[in-house]
């Protein structure tokens, strides 16, 4: 016999809520030029996860931004874009992007 908790969890897991918010072989890839000192609020706003650098700040000061899973706490970090380097941004719960530079 099956415990209460494991099917709650199984269900929850095999929900399509869970799905849908959590499938990372589905993130929206983005492609960017290689380049030296791109603001993070930058990338965030042309990679479409916020409608402004503004939106990235108030994002980054809540800690509500993760790069390849950490969170990111300076909204003054830049990035050195080059050629083969991925990151993959999660902004707030449900807003993903990989950035790939080309």
């Amino acid at each position: 016999s099956v415990s209460p908790s494991a099917l709650a969890r199984s269900l929850f897991l095999n929900s399509s809520l869970w799905c849908s918010t959590h499938n990372l072989d589905k993130i929206e890839e983005v492609i960017f030029p290689a380049a030296a000192d791109v603001w993070i609020c930058q990338i965030m706003k042309e990679a479409k996860l916020t409608e402004s650098t503004s939106e990235a700040k108030r994002l980054i000061a809540g800690k509500a931004v993760e790069i390849n899973g950490e969170k990111l706490l300076d909204e003054k970090k830049k990035f050195n874009l080059t050629a083969g380097l991925e990151l993959t941004i999660k902004a707030g719960k449900k807003r993903f992007a990989k950035v790939i530079v080309k």
